[in-house]
């Protein structure tokens, strides 16, 4: 993975109401080009409004955002946009066309793009996330799954630097949730130089990411590798976090004297290591 600096923050501030609290208190860090970031918090730690004011949504009181060397102000708003695209919690809130087609070509109606060119972006990328056989369908027909898949497709038709899903798959059941993963997973290993920030309650989704951020009362709480996040155990859950089941489950066996090496992140890894010492036994 490389190590371009994508986007930075800096000293990030930001308030709804010039006399309410801050929503972010001088948050800083960097995202870089290719990586896969998880930011977690509880319910007003700051990580949606973040993810708005990264995507131009909310423009910050102040501190800094830059994007690929461009500073996020009210003039450059719509650059930064076709840079970083967001999917959001409910996809129905996102359609705006009769057809999955016509949805994903919205956007780039928007930004002026010829028509030839928007024939080919639709089409690569409905199939991209494998929806190539419900082009003329509403989008009100498909499942929950189905229409994250096609509001990420609007996203990627815009060719964007980073992807942000601002709890894009909390309305969904377990298998719609690792569909979407699966799908934004393969598109990443496809196009390596795309950044991915999730924004997420989902530990699963989090396990997944090469980097993690904890957001607490509008602050950056700690930032590190899954492993070294989950490492934090009770501070977590003193944050109103939980712990993934295989790292709860990696825990109370060392505490029961079995002696395996880490706390697992992932089932098969847990389950690998503890055939190994039973066979061993």
């Amino acid at each position: 993975m490389s190590r371009d600096e994508i986007i930075k923050i800096e000293n990030l501030k930001f308030r709804y109401r010039d006399d309410g609290e801050w929503a972010l208190k001088g948050v800083s860090f960097s995202i870089f080009r290719g990586e896969w970031l998880a930011i977690v918090g509880h319910n007003g730690s700051g990580k949606s409004t973040l993810a708005k004011v990264l995507n131009g949504l909310l423009l910050p009181h102040s501190g800094t955002v830059h994007v690929e060397n461009i500073p996020l102000t009210k003039d450059t708003v719509w650059d930064i946009r076709k840079r970083v695209g967001m999917v959001f919690q409910n996809p129905d809130n996102q359609f705006v066309g009769t057809t999955v087609r016509d949805d994903v070509a919205f956007g780039l109606e928007n930004i002026g793009v010829p028509r030839e060119e928007m024939i080919k972006r639709i089409d690569e990328s409905i199939a991209k996330v494998r929806m190539s056989e419900f082009t003329n369908y509403e989008p009100h027909r498909l499942s929950g799954g189905q229409k994250q898949r096609v509001a990420i497709a609007g996203v990627l038709a815009l060719r964007p630097a980073v992807m942000i899903l601002d709890e894009a798959t909390s309305m969904l059941d377990p298998m719609g949730r690792k569909e979407v993963i699966e799908t934004i997973r393969a598109l990443q290993k496809e196009s390596s130089n795309m950044s991915v920030v999730s924004i997420t309650h989902d530990l699963e989704e989090v396990t997944q990411a090469d980097r993690v951020i904890v957001m607490n009362r509008g602050e950056l709480f700690a930032e590190g590798t899954p492993e070294e996040i989950f490492d934090l155990g009770e501070q977590l859950i003193s944050l109103g976090l939980d712990l993934p089941f295989t790292v709860k489950l990696s825990r109370l066996l060392r505490q029961k004297g079995i002696q395996i090496s880490k706390c697992h992140l992932k089932q098969q890894e847990l389950v690998n290591e503890l055939w190994t010492l039973y066979s061993k036994m």
